[in-house]
């Protein structure tokens, strides 16, 4: 089930949140009981070696806040907040 959760969450383009937000639903209606993101993103660490880069992007998906933009707090393109 970890695997599929994680398949879903690269697929899509989820949050952290949203993927929360799934586990949560998960958990409540079904005798599967999933882990939490972290748990998630260990399990996969550990299976293949490949560790969680976490970075910060603008809601319109047009750029992240990475390197000499991290300190920026809006998008340099569309000016999202």
């Amino acid at each position: 089930m970890t695997i599929i959760l994680f398949d879903l969450n690269v697929e899509h383009s989820m949050s952290r949140d949203a993927l929360s937000n799934w586990l949560e639903y998960i958990n409540a209606f079904s005798d599967i009981k999933s882990r939490d993101p972290q748990t998630v993103d260990n399990f996969i660490a550990d299976l293949t070696g490949i560790e969680i880069t976490q970075y910060h992007c603008c809601t319109n998906s047009c750029m992240a806040y990475t390197g000499r933009y991290q300190d920026l707090d809006k998008c340099k393109f569309c000016q999202h907040k």
